[in-house]
């Protein structure tokens, strides 16, 4: 439950007369990454907080975070540690007014500013917490890192982040405020303030160069041919001419060098929702190699709008090997047929380690988005409960919501689930 993010780890503590026993599980919870998938899930502060809370023995853990904070960067630092998480919950509390974290919290900012994207991952509950303060608090550990212009996104994304919170108005009225009688601070505002400027003029303009631009034949095939450290990067394929789409084709099919096939299959699955122009059964055998996975995901990606009687007995075939039973159920997704509710509830009902669940919960999703049935809740219910990605569990709560179907059991345990989007669901999130 914990683990997963589940609220049902909230209630079930919430019932518990005495939950010291529990201190050492909820201590790695809030002490190391327990996140599924860090890409797509929410960071956990918000889920530790109601966790802490459900023990009514919040002192406790202050004090735990109080004395590791004040490890960071010794030698006392402990193995497994996630900073991050730590600073961001530390901030949190003390918001709330569970303790007063803040000088162990600043004195350990510095640890995770030399991490590519740990300002970035902090900023937001600093910024919460101490407003232009904590801005300045941050600042103070990011500006004297690399000076070139292209290299100052860190800079730029926290007065990104307090204009995000408090408003663009409101953020620049605040600084220029709090640099009135600080020359060295007016100084550093107009420098990163014209640098923020710059960028957010060059974006523009590279959306405006790429828009309706199809790109031509010749530098498609540079970057299809490039070896890997030459790093041309991806061209831009939304307005590919269809002459260009055609010839890219019928190279494919001449093409047996693995890394060259995975960018030729990356270009052609241009468009999300519109079926494969092509011939399937030239792309059904690169699912069923074992050789690459990443070749047969893109062969997937590039066939599951597509419906077709080849690719509806391939995908039943493909069903019959556990490593593709993934794939298979992409691909059934837009080639629906009788006796799928069974073959899918027998499916989920096997046992399944938590990586493969997740891509057969994705598969499951797309196919009730496309095959809507009353049939479909019990599926919904029994991943609900096998999903161990807080995100994707939130798309089934949606899913059953639009059914009517969502038991009151789960309703209360989303009230506290570590996913925000399921939260903001059934209670409004507090600032």
């Amino acid at each position: 439950m914990l683990k997963h993010g589940s609220g049902r780890a909230v209630l079930f503590l919430q019932e518990r007369p005495d939950t010291v026993i529990y201190r050492s599980v909820i201590w790695g919870a809030c002490s190391e990454n327990w996140s599924f998938d860090s890409q797509l899930e929410d960071e956990r502060s918000p889920y530790l907080y109601d966790v802490i809370r459900a023990t009514r023995d919040t002192p406790y853990y202050v004090g735990r975070i109080k004395e590791v904070l004040d490890t960071l960067g010794s030698s006392r630092e402990p193995e497994n540690l996630f900073p991050t998480q730590l600073i961001r919950l530390a901030a949190l509390l003390t918001r709330r007014g569970a303790g007063d974290l803040r000088e162990p919290m600043y004195r350990t900012v510095g640890t995770v500013a030399e991490e590519t994207y740990g300002i970035a991952h902090i900023a937001e509950n600093i910024i919460a917490l101490d407003g232009v303060t904590g801005y300045w608090h941050l600042v103070e550990h990011v500006r004297h890192h690399s000076r070139r212009d292209d290299d100052r996104w860190r800079e730029v994304s926290l007065i990104d982040e307090l204009a995000e919170q408090f408003g663009e108005s409101v953020a620049t009225a605040a600084l220029r405020a709090s640099a009135q009688n600080n020359s060295e601070r007016s100084q550093y505002l107009r420098e990163i303030q014209t640098i923020r400027k710059r960028q957010k003029f060059r974006a523009r303009l590279k959306r405006r160069k790429s828009e309706k631009k199809p790109p031509p034949l010749a530098e498609v095939r540079a970057y299809i041919y490039s070896s890997p450290e030459k790093k041309i990067p991806k061209p831009q394929m939304k307005y590919m001419n269809e002459a260009v789409r055609r010839r890219l084709w019928s190279d494919f099919k001449q093409e047996s060098d693995c890394m060259r096939q995975l960018r030729y299959l990356g270009i052609l699955r241009t468009y999300r929702y519109v079926p494969f122009p092509g011939d399937p059964e030239v792309i059904i055998p690169l699912i069923r190699q074992t050789d690459d996975e990443r070749l047969a995901w893109q062969a997937v990606r590039l066939l599951v709008d597509t419906n077709h009687t080849t690719i509806r007995a391939a995908a039943l075939d493909l069903m019959k090997e556990e490593k593709r039973v993934p794939h298979a159920i992409e691909l059934l997704a837009s080639n629906p047929g009788d006796g799928d509710v069974r073959l899918l509830e027998s499916v989920i009902q096997r046992e399944w380690d938590d990586r493969a669940f997740e891509f057969i919960g994705m598969g499951i999703r797309q196919y009730i988005r496309n095959s809507p049935s009353p049939g479909f809740v019990p599926i919904l219910l029994l991943c609900y409960e096998k999903l161990a990605c807080s995100f994707c569990r939130g798309q089934i709560v949606e899913m059953l919501l639009q059914r009517d179907a969502l038991p009151n059991t789960i309703r209360e345990e989303c009230h506290f689930d570590a996913d925000s989007d399921t939260r903001a669901l059934f209670r409004p999130a507090p600032r």
